[in-house]
């Protein structure tokens, strides 16, 4: 006992504790492809207002769903629509109590550098935009509200033989920004602020409303889970995505 005391007196004059606390692992986030742009934005203002850390992977809605649906680790999930959360919701996936909307998404119509600007979603009946990059309707919301968006003008038959799929968002972006597309129906959020000189928002009448869910893992032991989602609902969380090209949830 005397020889624990002097060692208990030692640390405490160097200044250490017999077993420091270890710091929190940082959060795994799995991201809706529109979120490319703001989700580090929001990682890097949650780390030096919080003082923790996360990781970020980025990938098509469906995509991502389905890697939770089979095991995969993560604290949080970020989607491009509300029906993806609500599904994993029911299936006890994700915990219903954590449950927000966190913005509203923009479709928008952008395009290549070096080629005439469209006026209106009808151009692109014109031969001159002979690749037209979408996300895969099938993985991503965003596809699908671009799908749908054609649809409704009556346009889906006479511009799908031109039609090329980036696998999310971020994917149909890249194609417009390589040369590899003519023009593409994106997210706001993904393009940068010179090329949303180059951009049309598309009629939001067109298209159901893109409004973002997320909620944490039900698996998710990790102490920030709760914490992130409050910060991305503040004003200054709340003001990131604004200047990433979302609009506010309503």
């Amino acid at each position: 006992m005397r020889r624990l005391g002097i060692a208990c007196i030692l640390a405490g004059l160097l200044g250490c504790s017999p077993k420091a606390e270890a710091p929190s692992s940082p959060l795994l986030i799995m991201a809706a492809g529109s979120l490319n742009r703001a989700m580090p934005a929001l990682v890097e203002a949650y780390k030096s207002t919080h003082q923790r850390d996360a990781t970020v992977i980025l990938g098509a809605t469906g995509s991502l769903s389905a890697q939770l649906e089979n095991g995969a680790p993560a604290d949080l999930f970020f989607a491009a629509d509300e029906a993806t959360v609500d599904r994993l919701v029911a299936r006890g996936t994700l915990d219903s109590a954590s449950r927000i909307i966190y913005a509203r998404g923009v479709l928008t119509l952008v395009w290549r550098t070096g080629i005439a600007q469209p006026a209106t979603l009808q151009d692109l009946t014109n031969p001159r935009f002979a690749v037209v990059a979408l996300a895969n309707p099938d993985l991503a919301p965003y596809g699908a509200a671009a799908r749908s968006a054609l649809q409704a003008s009556a346009l889906w038959t006479q511009v799908l033989p031109r039609i090329v799929y980036g696998e999310n968002i971020a994917g149909a972006w890249q194609l417009v920004q390589s040369g590899n597309a003519d023009v593409g129906l994106v997210a706001r959020s993904v393009i940068d602020d010179e090329a949303a000189a180059r951009s049309l928002p598309i009629n939001p009448s067109l298209y159901p409303p893109l409004l973002q869910a997320a909620a944490s893992v039900s698996a998710s032991k990790h102490p920030d889970r709760a914490a992130f989602l409050a910060f991305v609902q503040s004003v200054a969380g709340q003001d990131i995505l604004r200047r990433h090209g979302f609009d506010p949830p309503r």
